[in-house]
């Protein structure tokens, strides 16, 4: 590292000079030089999610068998690091985006990733709900989720419903057959209301502890029977 020599321009070179003092090592003087914006980025972008890899699991499972393209329109707001990773070619709404951004002209949405790394506190599904009425959606679509709100369920006793409504739940018994039937009885009949005249045609699933992530691939149920009885004109007229 002593025999390194590093080309700067000359306005570069000035600004060092400027900046450092004598002690100071060459990492010492450009540390100096980013602002606290910079810093706080730099220091974001080591932050491990250390669910990404079982993350990826799910999203590598039924991506591959999406017709994708460089045209696909994603909508993934919360985790930056799986949507470079995963839809880091596509048009792709990430964080900081909110629906008001994600306009008809670009296409339909055919990937939504509702993943709450970065927000615990936030509803994923709630998010989701709001996202269905609103946005542009393709015939064939796939959904991804990080659900969170089962751990509650044993810690706490408290259940709360993808709709946002919470039930307290008291003995230990009643809490584990609620925890156990969560994602079955509660999460999945919800998603299905939602989405309708959409319907599941696959789907993974993966628990990481507490959590459970999982996603869906979903077609509408209704667009071949809606070309079967498209008019055609009329020879009599």
């Amino acid at each position: 590292m002593d025999n390194t020599t590093i080309r700067v321009s000359t306005e570069t070179h000035a600004r060092l000079q400027h900046r450092g003092a004598k002690d100071d090592s060459f990492d010492t003087i450009i540390s100096g030089m980013l602002d606290s914006e910079d810093q706080r980025i730099a220091a974001s972008s080591t932050v491990h999610d250390p669910m990404h890899h079982r993350k990826m699991i799910v999203r590598s499972a039924l991506l591959p068998k999406m017709d994708l393209d460089l045209d696909s329109v994603c909508y993934a707001p919360f985790n930056s690091a799986i949507a470079i990773e995963a839809f880091g070619n596509m048009k792709l709404y990430g964080i900081g985006s909110t629906l008001k951004d994600v306009k008809k002209a670009d296409g339909p949405v055919v990937i939504a990733d509702f993943d709450n790394m970065q927000d615990q506190i936030e509803n994923v599904y709630e998010a989701f709900a709001a996202f269905w009425a609103k946005v542009s959606k393709a015939d064939r679509m796939v959904i991804f989720f990080t659900d969170d709100a089962r751990r509650e369920i044993l810690r706490t006793g408290t259940l709360v419903h993808p709709a946002g409504d919470t039930t307290n739940i008291g003995p230990l018994a009643e809490r584990s057959k609620a925890y156990k039937e969560y994602f079955s009885a509660i999460v999945t009949p919800w998603f299905e209301e939602v989405i309708a005249p959409y319907v599941i045609v696959d789907r993974r699933k993966v628990i990481d502890g507490l959590s459970c992530l999982w996603g869906v691939i979903i077609e509408r149920e209704d667009v071949e029977a809606a070309e079967d009885t498209e008019p055609t004109g009329d020879d009599s007229e």
